[in-house]
């Protein structure tokens, strides 16, 4: 798992490493999403990116799009702001 921890994500990383899942800290939402992609181009398997709403999906954009045009097997989790709607 790679994140960019935000107050919208702190939960769900400080629980996948708890669950024993190793994650990895970036300095930008950019760089998540990067390395995310390399792991799944280098290894195969499945990369994950977490990252937080608002600017931290802004930031991520060209690597979500060079990642989406390699198809690669990347998942991004996006935070939630806290108060957001919900549907239904």
């Amino acid at each position: 798992l790679f994140a960019y921890m935000s107050r919208d994500t702190c939960k769900v990383v400080a629980e996948a490493s708890k669950q024993g899942i190793k994650v990895f800290h970036t300095r930008h939402e950019h760089g998540a999403v990067g390395m995310a992609d390399g792991y799944w181009r280098a290894s195969g398997r499945l990369g994950v990116a977490v990252l937080g709403q608002g600017g931290g999906l802004t930031n991520a954009i060209n690597a979500l799009l060079t990642a989406a045009r390699g198809r690669s097997g990347v998942v991004a989790l996006i935070g939630e702001a806290s108060g957001a709607a919900k549907p239904g």
